[in-house]
């Protein structure tokens, strides 16, 4: 009986023994033995709290005066051109042209039309101007026969004329087809300016503003146009 207790008393102490086992912790040799490496901890997150802004508004920002230019160093602004490319100054052409007043007439001759043949009565107007006095603009430096020319060309008035050694000058044959001798002898063009006959030939008169030139036809010599037998 003794031993069967000690039998039974060893087996419950066996018994004891393995469940208490199991139920304890690992022991302290193998968590040396078995080293868990740590796990990485997260870093705590700090909000952000966003700074206050220090910009002031436009609206807030104190107004700088700009300072005053010196006059000694300011710079007048021109004022813009109100005229194109190209565009010039408009000029009073009254006040810049030269005019001298110019007419041509065989007037003379209706005292003797009866003496002249049918073609060249035919060729004598009723007034006896070729070309009634007008107003004719000329540039500085152009002379009687320039003016002569021009006009005849212009209207188509026949004229024809030569050179002369005698006056070193242009010598008026004939203008409208009424030429000189047509009566006579002592019949040709003459010229005047301002009431006189000049002595020279009329491509040698330098014009002047306001001049009044006349282109006359005589049958005389110039007498009977108050002439002094100066033929042009």
């Amino acid at each position: 009986k003794i031993v069967i207790l000690f039998i039974l008393v060893g087996c419950i102490l066996g018994i004891s023994f393995l469940v208490g086992e199991k139920d304890s912790p690992p022991s302290s040799t193998s968590a040396d033995c078995q080293t868990e490496e740590p796990l990485p901890q997260e870093e705590p997150v700090v909000p952000v709290v966003p700074e206050e802004s220090t910009l002031i508004p436009d609206d807030m920002l104190p107004i700088q005066e700009e300072p005053d230019q010196s006059p000694e160093t300011s710079v007048p602004i021109p004022e813009e051109s109100t005229l194109q490319p190209n565009e010039q100054i408009p000029v009073d052409n009254k006040q810049s042209q030269l005019t001298c007043t110019f007419s041509i007439t065989c007037s003379v001759l209706l005292k003797h039309i009866d003496k002249l043949g049918k073609e060249k009565q035919e060729l004598i107007p009723d007034d006896g101007y070729i070309f009634m006095p007008q107003d004719v603009v000329f540039e500085e430096g152009e002379t009687v026969y320039d003016i002569l020319q021009r006009v005849c060309r212009q209207e188509k008035i026949h004229m024809e004329s030569s050179f002369t050694i005698l006056y070193n000058s242009a010598y008026i044959e004939g203008i409208g087809n009424i030429y000189e001798f047509d009566y006579g002898s002592l019949s040709g063009w003459m010229y005047r300016v301002n009431g006189e006959f000049p002595p020279y030939g009329c491509s040698a008169y330098p014009l002047k503003h306001g001049d009044v030139v006349e282109f006359l036809y005589t049958c005389n010599y110039g007498k009977d146009i108050g002439g002094k037998n100066i033929i042009s």
